[in-house]
């Protein structure tokens, strides 16, 4: 207690001190009778306070990278971010002050692959292109173009954003996601994100990036006019089933329909005849027939027959606690759209 009494005696003496003595000075005060752990606090107020970075230079140990770091922050200046000795925190450095001022053009200064990452981070941040061309990692900037087009498909609703996005591979799809989380507020997202994971981790089915674009705006819209545009036909059939009307739905059980006789034995064989299998089971109501799946094909029927009837109670025989509750969010979340 006595230690932290007197460092917190001589942060407030050296912050007096810099507002009335002459940086040499107070600094001379911060370097007499005072225990390394009391200097290196008494530094740091003095050039916080002042936001003069020439007194981090007084500093031991990794407290003086901490130091400028703070000071280019407060001062919004990039060049005392090349002061930093550890490349990790030179970066986090420069990559804060690029995007709080949005100079994407500051990231060149550091080395690959920090340079990349800076030119993601502030690219994917405020939406800028360029940013995203100056990635020299050609799959990091293929990603980062992505992100831009999902961004702006979901914000806007606009299926031609989606157009933009190629093909890419589930895991360049989920960095979208994650990516749309940060700036989705709500828990859509986020249910989204357990379904897309649920859907590729456990179901082995591949999403590329445009896919998923599609398929979120069938999604965040309860529209299943995107769905057609979705070039793997389990995730279409999953869209469909998921986001249209059952009054409207005379065509889609025709697409089963015509999809199971490729599937005779679609409740044991691949992940789309799987889906045929549960699709099926729905449009006929069969709700008995997902008991007879694995217990992960189980609970994704269970869960489409909840969402494409709006009803919860079908949710109650899916047993794993994350699921069950991703279940009753969806129905929620689709009453909530219709009205």
């Amino acid at each position: 207690m006595l230690l932290l009494a007197a460092i917190a005696l001589v942060i407030l003496v050296a912050a007096a001190l810099s507002l009335l003595l002459p940086m040499n000075k107070s600094s001379n005060f911060c370097s007499s009778e005072f225990s390394q752990q009391q200097r290196n606090a008494c530094f740091e107020s003095l050039a916080i306070s002042s936001n003069n970075s020439t007194a981090c230079a007084a500093f031991s140990g990794t407290g003086r990278d901490s130091c400028y770091s703070q000071i280019a922050a407060r001062t919004k200046n990039q060049s005392i971010c090349s002061s930093v000795s550890n490349y990790s925190s030179r970066y986090a450095c420069v990559t804060q002050i690029a995007n709080a001022t949005v100079t994407y053009s500051s990231c060149s200064q550091l080395s690959e692959p920090y340079s990349d990452m800076c030119f993601y981070a502030v690219g994917t941040s405020h939406l800028i292109p360029p940013a995203c061309s100056s990635i020299k990692n050609q799959s990091l900037s293929n990603t980062c173009s992505y992100s831009i087009d999902y961004d702006n498909a979901v914000t806007y609703r606009n299926a031609s954003y989606c157009r933009s996005i190629g093909n890419g591979t589930t895991a360049q799809a989920i960095a979208l996601l994650n990516a749309q989380q940060y700036s989705i507020t709500n828990s859509s997202a986020g249910n989204l994100a357990i379904i897309t994971d649920y859907y590729s981790s456990d179901l082995n089915i591949t999403i590329t990036p445009r896919d998923l674009c599609y398929y979120s705006l069938a999604y965040y819209g309860s529209d299943s006019a995107y769905c057609p545009s979705i070039s793997n036909p389990t995730l279409a059939g999953l869209c469909k089933s998921s986001y249209s009307k059952p009054e409207s739905n005379a065509s889609i059980a025709a697409y089963y329909r015509n999809l199971s006789r490729l599937c005779p034995n679609s409740s044991t064989g691949s992940s789309t005849c799987s889906y045929t299998a549960i699709i099926n089971a729905v449009y006929l109501k069969n709700a008995t027939k997902c008991s007879t799946f694995n217990s992960t094909s189980s609970a994704i029927c269970y869960s489409e027959f909840a969402s494409y009837y709006s009803n919860s109670s079908y949710c109650q025989y899916i047993h794993n606690a994350t699921l069950n509750g991703a279940c009753v969010e969806s129905v929620l979340y689709n009453k909530n759209a219709s009205t």
